[in-house]
């Protein structure tokens, strides 16, 4: 074999590793940005379970309270007429504004008669000072509603953040993804290396011949 046959042949395989080493940082690009996705992926889950964890503490002392506004508010609906009233914001605003200026007791002791008293107390508050108690333990503080918007804003990050997740976990390649990437790549680059310049050297060859 002459060496102009073995200079072909080196050259050839020369162009072969580099289409095989050409597909080989692919697949490794590949791996590195499914890498990378992943441990995004990690995080933002990690942060949308710690935004969890702050959602439920925040708002836990004002889910309670209002849990018990609206078993009062349901228990005087059933018992008595409070069309006046007709929101548990209305109702709780009134009776915090009783409970506030310890007028209970006086509406107790002389103004309600013994069956609205009795009712009261079926429903678990056998001395005004019960009822008092429970309105004024129930009732909102400045740092409860401060609380609840800050939940309300974790919250909403929260819900920013999932969208995040579902959009990134959307473009981690799956194998067979990954894969065909691989594939295109050794395809587009055997067709630079091999074919098209196989077609630009016909070219010279054919433009040169011409002009001979």
């Amino acid at each position: 074999m002459d060496n102009k046959k073995k200079r072909i042949i080196a050259r050839e395989y020369i162009m072969l590793m580099i289409v095989l080493l050409i597909g080989i940082l692919t697949y490794l690009s590949t791996i590195i940005y499914n890498l990378n996705l992943q441990r995004g992926i990690k995080a933002t889950k990690e942060k949308i379970k710690i935004n969890k964890v702050q959602i439920d503490s925040l708002s836990l002392i004002y889910r309670e309270k209002s849990n018990q506004q609206v078993y009062l508010f349901e228990k005087f609906k059933n018992e008595f007429d409070v069309s006046h009233m007709n929101t548990i914001d209305t109702f709780w605003a009134r009776t915090e504004h009783v409970a506030r200026i310890d007028s209970f007791r006086i509406l107790w002791e002389t103004k309600w008669d013994r069956s609205i008293i009795s009712a009261i107390q079926n429903m678990g508050f056998k001395t005004p000072d019960d009822l008092q108690n429970f309105v004024i333990s129930n009732s909102y503080l400045p740092i409860d509603l401060k609380n609840d918007s800050l939940s309300i804003l974790i919250r909403k990050n929260n819900e920013d953040l999932l969208q995040d997740l579902a959009l990134t976990e959307s473009k981690v390649l799956s194998r067979k993804g990954l894969i065909k990437i691989v594939e295109l790549s050794l395809i587009i680059s055997f067709s630079i290396l091999f074919i098209l310049r196989y077609l630009v050297i016909l070219l010279k060859w054919s433009i040169k011949t011409l002009n001979n």
